[in-house]
């Protein structure tokens, strides 16, 4: 039987040099009319991005901190969560474990897992959850039926988080030989943060829900990716509020539908993740450029309602990690920690050359920027 292992410690800060790439950008995004009956959306709003530091160290302290054999030392997927206790829960996919060498290079048996929970108390990060044991981790989600599980967003339910899980097959040797093979939503009992059942997301016709959630009145608002690899579509489904396990509805482009094959394309270019924000009527997707492969950009979209249409792309953050065998992807906003500066956003770094990750262990963990936004005089 598989241990849930909880390892909890305080985050311990030492001299790290974290290269920031400073670029500050700032533009103008228009939207659409509302239509007939919808509320009305501020038409012209200012938006900036610049570097976030403190999060950035706080990952980079946490990582190198070498008190723990099993403890996150780096990954990606970089969702959160805020938990009731008031307790933040930082969802990975792919990550290293174990310890760094004070030459901030990974020993080569460093453990590697699909996916485990990082968990934030009083603004530190306290404690890596995955499956297994301190001396052989697992994933904290192992998949029946499929090879490995990626993580989606996540919200809570009364006594229950709902995590969506993203669920691949490999196809055969290659970094990119593997497929989608469907999507489950993972409930965990509250506080404690144990697997209570799991069930199937409704994925229609090849749509991997879960990508991003907006929790808006009375629904929350599901963003699926339907991912053809050379092109990527934005698709839109809703649950009532507190009811992710009951029927949903799909947006067909005019109205909503209970059939999920009925589900519209409602823009492409979007990455496997992405975020919607709501800032007073409007309503604001980031996410990671697609529209040219392995882009530095993150932009922005606007629309008047949850389901689009999001027009006037804006470019939000170029991300100066990128070059040579290095590149960033899947934007993700993380709205629970907004402050003067605006709202937080990550953004993944990996590498083509596998050996860099452990020649060098602060490339294979988020970066993060802040999003301002302000009216438009």
């Amino acid at each position: 039987m598989t241990e849930h292992r909880r390892t909890f410690r305080s985050s311990r800060r030492r001299a790290a040099a974290v290269a920031l790439g400073v670029c500050t950008v700032a533009a103008l995004l228009g939207a659409a009319p509302p239509a007939t009956g919808a509320p009305t959306c501020a038409s012209r709003a200012r938006v900036s991005a610049t570097p976030d530091p403190v999060f950035d160290q706080r990952f980079a302290s946490y990582g190198d901190d070498n008190r723990s054999t099993d403890d996150w030392t780096g990954g990606d997927g970089t969702y959160s969560v805020p938990l009731p206790d008031g307790r933040v829960l930082w969802m990975f996919s792919d990550t290293y474990l174990g310890r760094v060498r004070y030459d901030g290079t990974r020993p080569s048996g460093s453990p590697m897992i699909h996916n485990d929970f990082v968990v934030q108390e009083k603004g530190s990060l306290a404690g890596t959850i995955h499956g297994g044991s301190a001396s052989a981790p697992t994933s904290l989600i192992e998949p029946v039926g499929a090879d490995w599980a990626w993580v989606g967003d996540a919200t809570i339910e009364g006594d229950r988080l709902r995590q969506f899980v993203s669920t691949y097959d490999r196809t055969g040797p290659g970094m990119w030989d593997w497929r989608w093979s469907g999507t489950d939503i993972v409930s965990f009992s509250l506080p404690d943060l144990r697997i209570v059942r799991t069930d199937p997301a409704p994925t229609g016709a090849g749509i991997d829900y879960g990508a991003g959630l907006l929790e808006d009145g009375p629904y929350t608002y599901l963003y699926g990716v339907e991912d053809l690899q050379s092109v990527k579509y934005l698709h839109v489904a809703r649950a009532a509020a507190g009811d992710l396990l009951g029927p949903w509805e799909f947006w067909d482009g005019a109205g909503w539908s209970s059939d999920p094959n009925e589900s519209a394309r409602v823009m492409s270019g979007v990455s496997n993740s992405v975020s919607v924000v709501r800032r007073g009527d409007a309503f604001i997707l980031v996410t990671q450029d697609t529209s040219v492969p392995f882009s530095n950009q993150i932009v922005a979209y606007v629309a008047c309602s949850p389901q689009g249409p999001f027009t006037n792309r804006t470019r939000l953050y170029t991300t100066p990690e990128t070059g040579g065998n290095l590149f960033t992807y899947n934007a993700l906003a993380h709205p629970e920690f907004t402050n003067r500066q605006g709202f937080l956003v990550s953004y993944n770094v990996n590498s083509f050359d596998f050996g860099d990750l452990y020649r060098d262990v602060t490339i294979y963990r988020p970066r993060f920027i802040r999003v301002r936004v302000t009216p438009s005089s």
